[in-house]
């Protein structure tokens, strides 16, 4: 699959990376419309930190872009709210809660779009 992929200051590279595995408590969605937030416009002018992500542990390159929508295509065995050929929005960000990664609580209770026809 393709990716806007951040590799310094002006330095933002289409390349092709590996689809990702769905994991337990997570949802794959195909993109079908993305934005750039203004957090990927401040990295490609004026970068972001080389070191690895405290939370995360992800260092550059990064793959930029958080906020999209698509259709859910494939769910974890352990996913009970959510069901291939839902249609979503998500605005993806780390949320620490008691130094907790959430997955899919933070999908079922973000606000969502309406995307049904």
């Amino acid at each position: 699959m393709k990716a806007a992929v951040w590799h310094n200051i002006e330095d933002v590279r289409i390349e092709e990376i590996q689809e990702p595995a769905v994991a337990a408590g997570q949802v794959k969605v195909k993109v079908e419309w993305g934005g750039i937030c203004g957090s990927d416009l401040h990295a490609y002018s004026h970068g972001l930190s080389l070191e690895a992500h405290p939370i995360s542990g992800q260092k550059p390159p990064l793959t930029l872009g958080h906020e999209f929508s698509g259709t859910i295509v494939e769910v974890a065995d352990d996913v009970k709210s959510h069901q291939v050929g839902e249609r979503v929005a998500i605005d993806l960000l780390f949320i620490v809660v008691n130094v907790t990664l959430v997955n899919e609580d933070f999908i079922t209770n973000a606000a969502r779009l309406d995307l049904s026809d």
